[in-house]
């Protein structure tokens, strides 16, 4: 099985995790899969407002708090693996 790091070069991609507060205040993250040549665009729109994050990339994973699902990476892999 490839690495997670190996199939995102692969396929010329990164995974960017974005951070923020819900409506509510509490914290909650997602991780969206980019391109490598959509993240300056990408990092620039959330420096300047709130953005679609699947204007930019697909959405692999995101939840109401610090730190990603139990077998993420392998969630990860298997999106990739499909395309």
């Amino acid at each position: 099985m490839n690495s997670l790091n190996n199939v995102l070069e692969e396929k010329k991609c990164v995974l960017e995790r974005v951070q923020g507060l819900d409506m509510q205040g509490r914290p909650l993250f997602a991780y969206v899969l980019l391109k490598k040549n959509r993240l300056n665009k990408f990092k620039k729109a959330l420096a300047e407002r709130d953005v679609d994050l699947a204007e930019f990339g697909v959405i692999i994973g995101y939840g109401n708090s610090e730190e990603p699902p139990a077998g993420f990476e392998q969630t990860v892999l298997d999106a990739l693996e499909a395309k």
